[in-house]
């Protein structure tokens, strides 16, 4: 028998050496692509579509497998480079809390050699209403307004003067001055959120302004000069238990109580120029928080209690809205001082602040970021439009 192999036998026998080539090959490609740095790596796009209203002032924070976040803005892209080949979880924080995201955090996406791939974060975000006062319609009066400066409608009856609202924590009752007694002074009056229920509070006289709830619910702290001098006092709601907190003759104003019920700061004049304090809830323990060279005032504690704004009024020029950590430290400005800006108030996700400043011999409401970033206009009628405040979360 011969030993040599047969033409068709040989032809057999390149066929299976050229599958066996083809099959052994990518697996040589691939161990091949281990070892190169350049097909061992990814890149990962995270992009971020932001629709609706009152947009946030703070980025997002973009994670991927749970490592330091990158900051990344409202409809923005961002690339992660290198990322190792595999799976990957990507997620995203930060959220304004008036903003949903479309779909899940944190996802998993398959990173490959050579390969862009793109998770899409779907943000919507949504108006959130606020109170301010406005003589739009004759007196100042009480108005419902959302934070992208819609759906504007009066609350109070528009017979008398109503200023300084104040949103009980529940969100089911507003304090506000009005001078609707007999007398003309202003007194502090409470109303359901309807506007309906309205009742007197204070009755002593001497103007009673700025009153601010206690956490609870069952005590309204407001400013009232009735003894002749400004001071803080405290009545419970139902007008009862009224009492005096301070009483330096220098003046004490614009209360504004701590959410655990601790403490109430509030701008005093007891040093010369009027700086910001705490105190505890008897009047006891207060203590000074600014050292400002110009007057300090209109304190308001953030939702979560870590934060007060503040404003600072210079002797010339515009005053300008601060925001510092409860215990003083750590203060940074808020407003350029192109406007004279003053009264701000918290959004209930502690993110932004709503103010009032004068702007072209007007007076209209703004929101900010409590970073000092995506001021808008909420207001822009000529007539005058004060102290706004944001309706709670709940109910």
């Amino acid at each position: 028998m011969s030993l040599r192999a047969s033409p068709s036998r040989r032809s057999s026998l390149r066929v299976r050496h050229m599958l066996r080539t083809l099959a052994t090959g990518p697996l040589l490609f691939a161990a091949t692509a281990c070892h190169d740095a350049t097909l061992s790596d990814g890149t990962l796009r995270v992009v971020t579509r932001t629709t609706g209203a009152d947009l946030s002032a703070d980025p997002y924070a973009i994670s991927i497998d749970g490592g330091a976040p990158v900051m990344l803005g409202d409809s923005s892209v961002h690339a992660f480079t290198p990322l190792d080949i595999g799976r990957h979880s990507v997620g995203i924080g930060i959220l304004a809390g008036n903003c949903t995201l479309d779909g899940a955090s944190p996802v998993t996406t398959a990173i490959v050699p050579i390969g862009l791939d793109t998770v899409t974060f779907h943000v919507a975000c949504t108006a959130r209403p606020l109170t301010f006062v406005s003589e739009r319609g004759g007196p100042d009066q009480l108005y419902a307004i959302e934070s992208d400066g819609s759906d504007v409608s009066r609350l109070s009856d528009g017979n008398t003067s109503d200023i300084t609202p104040a949103w009980s924590s529940d969100g089911s009752h507003v304090a506000f001055a009005s001078n609707r007694g007999s007398g003309g002074n202003y007194e502090i009056y409470v109303m359901n959120r309807d506007g309906t229920g309205v009742h007197a509070v204070t009755s002593a006289g001497g103007f009673n302004w700025f009153p601010a709830w206690s956490p609870d619910g069952s005590r309204i702290a407001f400013e009232s000069a009735r003894d002749g001098f400004l001071a803080v006092y405290v009545v419970n709601a139902d007008g009862t238990g009224l009492t005096r907190l301070t009483a330096d003759p220098a003046g004490d104003e614009h209360p504004s109580w701590s959410p655990d019920g601790t403490r109430i700061a509030f701008a005093g004049a007891r040093t010369g120029t009027a700086q910001i304090y705490t105190m505890a809830p008897d009047g006891s323990d207060a203590r000074v928080l600014t050292q400002s060279d110009a007057a300090a005032t209109a304190p308001s504690y953030s939702p979560d209690g870590s934060r007060i704004a503040y404003v600072v009024v210079p002797t010339t020029g515009a005053a300008r809205i601060h925001v510092m950590a409860s215990d003083g430290s750590g203060d940074a400005v808020v407003t350029d001082g192109a406007d004279f800006s003053t009264f701000p108030a918290w959004s209930p996700d502690g993110r932004k602040l709503a103010f009032m400043a004068q702007h072209d011999s007007a007076w209209q409401v703004y929101t900010i970021g409590a970073n000092g970033a995506r001021l808008t206009a909420l207001t822009t009628d000529a007539g005058a439009n004060l102290f706004p405040t944001w309706k709670p979360a709940t109910p």
